[in-house]
């Protein structure tokens, strides 16, 4: 088991990566110049982690703008010279002296990654002066930006819960429409499922505006549990349970799967949260636009599982 230490360095490490990726594009460890943005990534890892230590916060607490701070020229070696982080975690040991020998061109890069995700940010944040409390943005922190671009995917791409998303939708109108024709019908299997699905969760969807997004974000995680569950004990192709509607709701999960970390995540996170934060201040600060566009777009997509889910169950 590793140290609080560790743990917090190796989870720096991990969404220093994602960081890095969504900046240039691609896995900081491939093409060229990749030991230039590994070690560029690594050093990026450092200054969060530091941070954190020396403000005793989690490194997803960690302002971002602090981070860049740390990665002026002159506070590179600094930064080497504390001592280096624990050496018991997974993966390949950074590269020390590289990051020492170019130390300011390395933090040149860094700090660039840094200041683009804080450009990011401003343009993610959903303002709500009416009821968020204090004017203006809260500060913008390092694990709020690892989620968002988690749910944003890399610049022009499409997220993997998106696709698998549109992938379900295909699906279930296929199925609906070849119902409506008489084409394919429920077996016993289907209906069971039909039963256990058919109120999955008050899926508000992209108009929806009521309830907050914490337990939004929850219910869909609920959903992801009630579709495993059924998968399980249906599996796609097996038995009575068709692979047509199997592969739908396979699919389903599929896209759903992200938002139950999300949800873990955030309980978190709230957990954390200061007694005298509203909850709008709090969604403004952790629930940026790309997060707050894939759960209401995955509600569309449980309440589309929903509609079929009845039309089946009241089907004769």
């Amino acid at each position: 088991m590793l140290s609080r230490a560790s743990e917090a360095w190796a989870y720096a490490r991990e969404s220093a990566r994602a960081l890095t990726e969504w900046h240039i594009g691609r896995d900081p460890g491939e093409g060229e110049p990749a030991r230039t943005w590994r070690l560029a990534t690594d050093l990026l890892a450092l200054a969060a982690w530091r941070v954190a230590g020396d403000l005793g916060l989690p490194v997803e607490d960690v302002p971002l703008a602090a981070v860049a701070g740390r990665l002026g020229d002159a506070r590179v070696e600094g930064l080497l010279t504390r001592g280096h982080p624990p050496a018991d975690v997974p993966g390949p040991p950074p590269g020390w002296r590289g990051i020492l020998r170019r130390g300011p061109m390395l933090a040149r890069a860094a700090r660039a990654v840094v200041e683009r995700h804080l450009a990011a940010a401003v343009e993610d944040d959903v303002a709500d002066e009416t009821n968020g409390g204090a004017p203006g943005m809260p500060p913008a922190l390092w694990g709020d930006r690892v989620r968002a671009v988690r749910s944003a995917g890399l610049p022009g791409t499409v997220p993997a819960w998106r696709e698998a998303a549109e992938l379900t939708l295909d699906q279930l109108a296929d199925i609906g429409s070849r119902h409506a024709a008489r084409h394919w019908a429920p077996g016993s299997a289907e209906r069971f499922a039909a039963a256990q699905l058919a109120t999955l969760v008050p899926a508000l969807g992209t108009s929806g505006t009521g309830g907050g997004w914490l337990p939004r974000l929850r219910g869909l995680a609920g959903a992801e549990a009630s579709l495993t569950a059924v998968t399980r004990q249906h599996p796609p192709g097996v038995g009575a349970f068709g692979p047509r509607l199997g592969r739908a709701l396979v699919s389903a999960q599929a896209a759903l799967h992200p938002a139950v970390t999300l949800a873990g995540e955030l309980d978190r996170v709230w957990a954390r949260r200061p007694a005298a934060q509203s909850v709008a201040r709090w969604e403004r600060q952790h629930l940026p636009r790309p997060l707050r566009t894939q759960v209401a777009g995955l509600e569309d997509m449980v309440a589309a599982v929903e509609a079929l889910m009845r039309r089946i169950a009241g089907s004769t």
